[in-house]
């Protein structure tokens, strides 16, 4: 389909996309994807969105909904590095009994009728094998860091030593199975460190540590893909780790919850982990996927030693949750 936009303008027209026959009883998982061509006299310039799995439930009268964006950069020859941020608004409306099917609006396309028409590598809300960041140093004042994710766990999983266990532990008290049929929770941990060996300033208790944390955020952010529209980032709130878990846990869960919190820092800490603090910073990036269903991620840093700065790695906990209505 096609549309000419200017800057800041917007398309409200209503295509008819694609018709499936599906039956009361099925639970369908739609994969949806945008892919551009940007229309040049000189050059066209391409891009693709990450992919989104869509779970679809068969009620009459249900929608879904995502917003789909797409980031298409100009690679001609003016010299400017322009730079069009796309949002597709896709909706699945499921049709009552009987009712007619609208016709389509739009042309179909073979899978492989434009070997041009970029596809998607990534998919919305996977946490990435590995990032790159900058982190504060002594010398030199900037420590090139990467990022390499050690284990990953889906709630409910066992883990099979005791940092999995306590990961896994962790994740069951503060996750929910309030979010989509298919939504499971994830937990993420990541090893951060200079590949040379080079130390670099980590721990929330310096300005320098809290640069560094931020430009490790910032990196996590970019690296894992958007599940619903616009550009969400990660918020710090400075020490909210305890109330933000922990207030809205009822009596019965309280214990519990501040043991599996306080045991995963524990079991991420080298030297005296009984004297390491509980309270530190909280980064949470909110998504909302349609008019009732939001996704977040939330992460906190863990420093094995955090009586001594520069260190030479640092721990990133990073877990994924939903809520729909």
């Amino acid at each position: 389909m096609q549309s000419n936009l200017g800057i800041g303008e917007t398309d409200s027209t209503q295509r008819v996309i694609g018709v499936r026959q599906v039956h009361q009883d099925d639970e369908p998982l739609d994969t949806w994807w945008v892919s551009v061509i940007e229309a040049d006299f000189v050059q066209d310039d391409r891009a693709v969105s990450s992919r989104h799995v869509v779970p679809l439930a068969i009620q009459p009268g249900v929608q879904f909904m995502r917003t789909i964006s797409v980031e298409i950069a100009e690679a001609g020859v003016t010299g400017h590095a322009n730079t069009a941020v796309l949002d597709f608004v896709v909706r699945a409306e499921v049709l009552v009994p009987n009712e007619p099917a609208p016709s389509l609006d739009v042309t179909l396309l073979a899978p492989d009728a434009d070997p041009d028409i970029e596809h998607p590598t990534v998919t919305a809300g996977d946490c990435p094998a590995q990032f790159t960041a900058v982190a504060e140093g002594v010398g030199p004042s900037e420590v090139p860091v990467t990022a390499e994710l050690v284990v990953e766990l889906d709630r409910g999983a066992a883990g099979s030593n005791p940092r999995e266990e306590a990961l896994a532990g962790f994740l069951t008290h503060f996750s929910s199975d309030l979010g989509p049929f298919n939504f499971v929770p994830k937990i993420a941990l990541y090893r951060i460190s200079n590949p040379d060996g080079i130390e670099f300033f980590c721990s929330q208790n310096s300005s320098m540590g809290q640069r560094s944390q931020a430009n490790i955020i910032e990196a996590l952010n970019d690296a894992i893909p958007v599940e619903g529209g616009g550009s969400p980032t990660f918020d710090r709130e400075d020490d909210a780790i305890v109330p933000n878990l922990l207030n809205s846990k009822l009596t019965v869960e309280f214990g519990p919850a501040a043991t599996a919190l306080a045991a995963l820092i524990m079991e991420l800490v080298d030297t005296q982990p009984e004297r390491t603090t509980v309270a530190r910073h909280l980064f949470t990036r909110e998504t909302e996927l349609d008019w009732f269903t939001q996704v977040w991620n939330d992460a906190f840093f863990v420093d094995p030693t955090p009586f001594s700065d520069p260190s030479p790695d640092i721990w990133l906990i990073m877990w994924s949750d939903a809520y729909e209505e």
